[in-house]
């Protein structure tokens, strides 16, 4: 079996525009900083960041108040400075368990 290196992997998500999770102290100076939420309700997460550049969507976790059943809800990509909001649909039904965030460069 041929193995693929990582790096022709990760650039390969990155021609296609696919947002790729990164660590280290050289790339995290080129995106978002200081998240944090403004908003928590039983439906849906607003968060902002106070530090950039680069963007950030939110990402939040839907539990189905019947089945059990989790989804992810995304919200818009927006500049550091910016709003992102996800929100989960009917409040009568799904419920908003926990957030994170997403950022690029």
């Amino acid at each position: 079996m041929r193995r693929t290196p990582v790096s022709l992997l990760l650039a390969g998500a990155v021609a296609v525009g696919l947002p790729v999770a990164v660590s280290g102290t050289a790339s995290a100076a080129s995106v978002p900083s200081g998240c944090y939420a403004t908003s928590f309700t039983s439906s849906s997460v607003t968060i902002t960041c106070k530090q950039g550049p680069g963007e950030v969507r939110v990402a939040v976790l839907c539990q189905d108040g019947i089945t059990g059943n989790t989804e992810t809800s995304y919200g818009p990509w927006v500049a550091w400075n910016k709003k992102s909001t996800g929100s989960c649909g009917s409040s009568q039904r799904y419920v908003a368990v926990s957030w994170n965030y997403q950022t690029r460069a």
